[in-house]
């Protein structure tokens, strides 16, 4: 009987050994089939490139971050998402880039997620991924005329103090407070940052962002400069923001001109 006992335990162990474990390393098809749906791919495994890190969390929190993250991209569309050309999502713990702690990046049509991102993060990458215009003639002259760009304040690639200076100076004689022009300070760091800060408060907010450009004339040609760029059927389509802010801006143009 022991004999028996003994052969029936080796054989138990030698099919556990043989047939593959349950791994907690795979995403939900679900999530798969979503990112499908979108043209993108999601991972568990992954490798950060030069100058963005972070530290990877376990699946199960992951798929909880996927099921936020899906529920953003529905508020743009599919259109939207494939038009952008999005290749890969990645969610992490402690993400940095450039040393600088932050809830979202994007680099090379990936966007990096910190974990516990709120919705208006995706739509300010999302808009990353789409925006190619690094600098855009007409973006810049939506700006006042005295207004400059500060730039993006790394820990180990500060803004120059040639720069912070220049800018101190001018500023002291401009006297002039341009805070209500933009939707962030953030937004105050480059023109890049701006549009995606503008696109992505436009989208989280809805109405209540219409409150915000009754006090900036700047501001609102800016809404108008997004609404231009992403109103049409191959985006959001023509009728999203007449949906998403509760007023139709179909036909007006931004001036493209300083004041």
């Amino acid at each position: 009987m022991r004999n028996i006992i003994q052969l029936a335990l080796l054989a138990v162990t030698f099919f556990a050994a043989v047939l593959p474990a349950a791994s907690n390393d795979d995403i939900d098809k679900k999530y798969l089939r979503a990112a499908k749906r979108y043209r993108f791919k999601i991972s568990s495994e992954f490798e950060f490139p030069p100058g963005i890190s972070g530290k990877k969390i376990p699946i199960q929190e992951q798929e909880a971050e996927l099921e936020r993250f899906f529920s953003a991209l529905d508020n743009l569309g599919v259109k939207f998402v494939r038009k952008s050309g999005l290749e890969r999502v990645i969610v992490c713990r402690d993400l940095t880039h450039n040393g600088l702690k932050c809830a979202g990046v994007t680099l090379d049509d990936c966007i990096y997620l910190n974990y516990g991102f709120k919705k208006k993060i995706v739509y300010h990458e999302m808009f990353h991924v789409l925006d190619e215009k690094y600098n855009d003639p007409v973006w810049s002259k939506l700006n006042h005329r005295d207004f400059r760009y500060l730039g993006v304040d790394y820990p180990h690639l500060p803004v120059k103090a040639a720069r912070r200076k220049a800018l101190r100076e001018h500023y002291r004689k401009v006297k002039r407070n341009f805070d209500a022009d933009f939707v962030s300070r953030y937004a105050q760091s480059k023109e890049r940052e701006d549009r995606a800060e503008t696109f992505a408060c436009m989208v989280d907010e809805g109405p209540a962002f219409l409150q915000r450009v009754q006090k900036s004339t700047v501001l609102y040609n800016k809404m108008l400069y997004i609404i231009d760029m992403t109103g049409r059927s191959s985006l959001l389509g023509r009728d999203y923001w007449k949906m998403r802010l509760g007023r139709d801006f179909t036909g007006k143009k931004s001036p493209a001109k300083r004041r």
